[in-house]
């Protein structure tokens, strides 16, 4: 195989020749190697001397100086400090762990601190209040209908028992309706705990049971599928003429941005679900990210086709919303259905969409051109999966003129904590998950990174307004520490930039790497 090398020669010094002669000593290249990656060193007066030899083919010479320098960084490390455990020794540079904590945490950005969901909702609602704010089918709720029937149903459940520091657990179909309780349950100051009528009913008693839910927000067709049990229940198609009673003026709850305003529950893949919380104020600071860094322009349309037991679907329903963008609710049998979906797009006009990888690459499989059947939709975002190189290339050569975006997140922290604009230069490998430019936000620290040639590999840490506010007690997560509190959160605890005293970062499942000094990239799963 190919080689290259760098370093000095490890051969032994040749002996003093006479004076009228004159003798170098090199190593001559061969421009091969029986391995990838091999180190040969020896023990001089000096120090320690030798070359690396490497396969040009699977590393680049950047990332085997990068791996010189953190083995060179642990054995002066080990030097200085010779009982120190190996696992505890230091890695990176002090160049690379100012990038880490202070280059790549350079984002400290205004934004309305005391604002939550329903505030912002309607403080548009009384700009736009004819505007068109959600659409299903041939129906539709103006900003002006979608407070009054929200403020109703808030209530409503108000008298049931919803207020703040409870929890309403909402088992809707997309719809209206789903708009409608999702609203009126935040107005009451009560965090929503969405359950998805397509999962198993034990699951869903287990979700309503763990989180110690005040009431069930439902519609019949979905109750008479799942008849839970001790459950209080409301449900709106069955139950609107009462609701209807209810005065339509705005509620004067006390809510703060720190309160929880969801929970949602994880997929239980490695254990038993677990459910987080995230807050009014870290929900607000992803959206306004994203209203900054690609504002909504006019005529403008959005859609709502996530489950609302993922956290992408806080900012497809709330993001458009409390923009005065209107979206248009999409069943979930079109969203199973690439060409049903490719003709609903095309036909509400719909102009940026999130998907999972999974989906745009079963949308490329129908419809390789992709900007022949939904030219209007120019911003795409990609998270909650890796997103390949070879699809972000299949991508561009369907619909060259469109934007897509990598977003990278988990639900304990509000969604997505890095972004990375996929550009030309990216095509050739994957794309990859980039510094997000949010308040308090994308937090990249690594007590844990490891050294390897592509720049240290990792636990992903978020801190600050992005992270989520705990784990439930009751769902048995590990202990840690989060804002200075002893919580049940799985929190990491190391240093955070403008986190506040007692702060610290959260980790999660996934790994990440250093990427050549480009950023970070996706490196698996941790477990």
């Amino acid at each position: 195989m190919p080689s290259a090398v760098t370093g000095s020669s490890v051969e032994p010094p040749i002996p003093a020749v006479d004076r009228e002669w004159s003798a170098t000593q090199s190593d001559i290249a061969t421009g091969a190697s029986k391995l990838d990656l091999y180190i040969d060193v020896d023990e001089r007066p000096e120090g320690i001397v030798g070359p690396v030899t490497y396969n040009p083919d699977v590393f680049e010479a950047d990332a085997i100086r990068r791996l010189i320098q953190h083995w060179r960084t642990c054995l002066e490390g080990a030097a200085a400090n010779p009982n120190q455990a190996v696992s505890k020794l230091p890695l990176l540079t002090a160049g690379e762990w100012r990038q880490i904590l202070v280059d790549w945490n350079r984002t400290r950005a205004d934004y309305p601190r005391n604002a939550t969901i329903h505030q912002f909702f309607d403080a548009q609602a009384a700009r736009t209040p004819e505007g068109l704010a959600v659409r299903e089918g041939h129906t539709c709720h103006s900003f002006r209908e979608l407070r009054e029937r929200s403020n109703r149903l808030a209530r409503f459940l108000q008298k049931m028992g919803a207020g703040r520091g409870t929890r309403v657990a909402l088992c809707v179909e997309r719809s209206l309706e789903m708009a409608v309780a999702l609203l009126g349950i935040l107005k009451t100051g009560a965090a929503d705990v969405p359950l998805d009528p397509s999962h198993p009913a034990d699951r869903m008693q287990f979700m309503l049971e763990d989180a110690e839910t005040t009431l069930l927000v439902t519609q019949s067709r979905v109750l008479n599928r799942f008849p839970f049990s001790q459950a209080k229940t409301v449900t709106l198609d069955t139950d609107w003429q009462r609701i209807a009673q209810e005065s339509a003026s705005d509620l004067s709850t006390r809510v703060e941005p720190g309160d929880p305003a969801y929970v949602l529950y994880t997929s239980g893949s490695s254990g038993q679900p677990k459910g987080v919380e995230g807050t009014h104020g870290g929900a607000i600071n992803r959206m306004w990210w994203m209203w900054e860094r690609y504002p909504f322009q006019a005529e403008e349309v959005c859609c709502q086709k996530t489950n609302l037991g993922f956290v992408d679907s806080v900012w497809e329903i709330f993001g458009p919303l409390l923009a005065g963008v209107p979206s248009v609710i999409l069943p979930a049998e079109v969203v199973r259905d690439p060409e049903e979906l490719l003709r609903s797009l095309a036909g509400a006009g719909v102009t940026r969409m999130v998907v999972v990888p999974s989906l745009l690459r079963a949308l490329l499989d129908h419809a390789p051109q992709l900007q022949e059947r939904v030219p209007q939709l120019k911003l795409w975002t990609c998270s909650g999966e890796v997103l390949s190189g070879e699809l972000v290339r299949r991508f561009r050569q369907g619909f060259a003129e469109a934007r897509l975006l990598n977003i990278y997140g988990a639900s304990e922290v509000a969604a997505d904590v890095t972004w990375h604009e996929v550009v030309e230069e990216d095509i050739g490998g994957a794309g990859t998950d980039r510094q997000a430019d949010q308040q308090h936000a994308g937090v990249r620290v690594g007590p844990a990174w490891e050294s390897g040639t592509g720049g240290g590999t990792g636990r992903d840490l978020c801190g600050g307004r992005g992270a989520g506010a705990r784990v439930l007690e009751s769902s048995g997560a590990d202990e840690g520490t989060i804002c200075g509190k002893r919580d049940r959160a799985g929190g990491v605890e190391t240093a955070v930039p403008d986190g506040g005293p007692g702060a610290v970062a959260k980790g999660w499942g996934d790994r990440v790497s250093g990427a050549s000094g480009r950023g970070s990239e996706t490196a698996g799963d941790a477990d």
